[in-house]
């Protein structure tokens, strides 16, 4: 079983009316991810202006062994 490091949070609304991304846009980046054998969401955020990108929130912990 994984464990899960945070808990999804619900959608309360939809911004945009029209997807930002067509089904053509999709297929093709579904073929450079293939081509070039990446990640789609490498070819999602290449492609994406970064106002556009939604990013995961960044976890930091403490190093006890850490020595100055």
């Amino acid at each position: 079983m994984h464990q899960r490091l945070y808990e999804a949070k619900e959608i309360h609304q939809i911004l945009d009316e029209i997807p930002l991304v067509n089904e053509k846009q999709l297929q093709h980046w579904q073929w450079i991810s293939n081509y070039y054998m990446c990640s789609l969401g490498d070819v999602y955020r290449a492609s994406l202006p970064s106002a556009f990108l939604l990013e995961s929130e960044t976890i930091i912990y403490k190093n006890e062994h850490f020595f100055r």
